[in-house]
């Protein structure tokens, strides 16, 4: 970002500098003869040119690199997003089940079985597991 800032800095700095330049040529001086300060500030506005040119050249570089940054970011921020979807798809089954065996209802299964707490975990895990592998097969993971 600073050397982005560098190069529209200079950019603004030589904007005008070659109009400058070549109004500096008509202008009349008694200490130095015309010619000499044509063929001097001439050279002067072709300089400048070829910085404009250069300041061109690297702005148009720092576009690219800035938009291939940005292009990475947003594929980072795409994963991540990714992870933490399927993190949460896979989560939200599992507590809805959790909650649903967690009330004492009348007529609720397993609700006197003295290892209900046990099939519930392992309801959960299969269940898990099987989101696991179905996201691993449609290589969402």
């Amino acid at each position: 970002m600073t050397l982005r800032h560098n190069v529209i800095n200079l950019r603004k700095i030589l904007q005008n500098h070659e109009y400058i330049l070549r109004k500096l040529t008509e202008v009349e001086s008694s200490l130095v003869p015309k010619k000499a300060i044509t063929v001097h500030y001439n050279k002067l506005a072709e300089h400048s040119k070829r910085i404009w040119s250069l300041l061109d050249n690297q702005k148009e570089m720092i576009e690219v690199l800035n938009d291939t940054n940005q292009s990475l970011l947003n594929n980072q921020m795409t994963n991540v997003m990714k992870t933490l979807t399927v993190f949460s798809v896979i989560i939200f089954p599992l507590t809805l089940f959790a909650t649903l065996f967690s009330m004492r209802t009348p007529g609720m299964p397993l609700l006197t079985e003295p290892n209900a707490f046990w099939f519930v975990v392992g309801g959960m895990l299969t269940l898990g597991f099987l989101m696991i592998m179905f996201f691993k097969k449609r290589h969402w993971l």
